[in-house]
C-alpha cells in the first residue's frame, strides 16, 4: 500500500471530519487554508508568506480570545482542531513555531482535562492527532539532547 492509498483511505480524518468542520467554522477553515499555502508555498514563494501571515493572524486571534478571560470561549472544538492542523502544518514545513503551538495544545489539553468536546468521532480523532504531536515532541527531544 501506497502513502497515497493511506490518504485517500475512506477513514481519512482530515477528509471526512476536519473538511466539514472547516466549512462551518471560519477559524478551522483559515487553518486549513494555511497549511494548504504552506504546502503549496514551498513551490510558490509569495503563498509561504501568505501562509505566515495567515498563522500570525490565527494565532494573533488565539492569544485575543485567551486574554478575554473566558475559558468557555477557547475551550471549545474550534480552537481544538486549528491547533491541531497548525501543528501538523509545523511538522510538515518544519517552522519554528512548532514548540509554541505544541505549547499551547498542552495548555488547551490540560484545561479540557479529559472533557469531550463536540462529536465522539471528532474528539477521537483530535486526541489521537494530539498524542501523534506528543510523540513528535518526544522524538524530536530526544534528537536534540544529544
Amino acid at each position: 500500500m501506497t502513502i497515497a492509498n493511506d490518504v485517500d483511505a475512506d477513514n481519512n480524518g482530515y477528509r471526512n471530519l476536519i473538511l466539514p468542520l472547516a466549512l462551518e467554522d471560519p477559524l478551522v477553515q483559515r487553518a486549513v487554508m494555511v497549511v494548504s499555502a504552506f504546502h503549496l508555498g514551498t513551490q510558490q514563494n509569495e503563498l509561504r508568506q501568505q501562509a505566515e501571515m495567515g498563522r500570525a493572524a490565527i494565532l494573533a486571534r488565539l492569544r485575543q480570545d485567551v486574554m478575554g478571560g473566558s475559558v468557555e470561549h477557547v475551550l471549545n472544538m474550534s480552537t481544538w482542531a486549528t491547533l491541531v492542523i497548525l501543528l501538523v502544518g509545523e511538522t510538515v514545513t518544519g517552522s519554528s513555531d512548532f514548540v509554541r503551538l505544541f505549547s499551547m495544545l498542552r495548555s488547551f489539553t490540560s484545561l479540557q482535562n479529559g472533557n469531550p468536546l463536540g462529536s465522539r468521532g471528532l474528539s477521537t480523532f483530535l486526541d489521537y492527532q494530539r498524542r501523534m504531536c506528543v510523540r513528535t515532541d518526544h522524538h524530536s527531544s530526544s534528537l536534540f539532547s544529544c
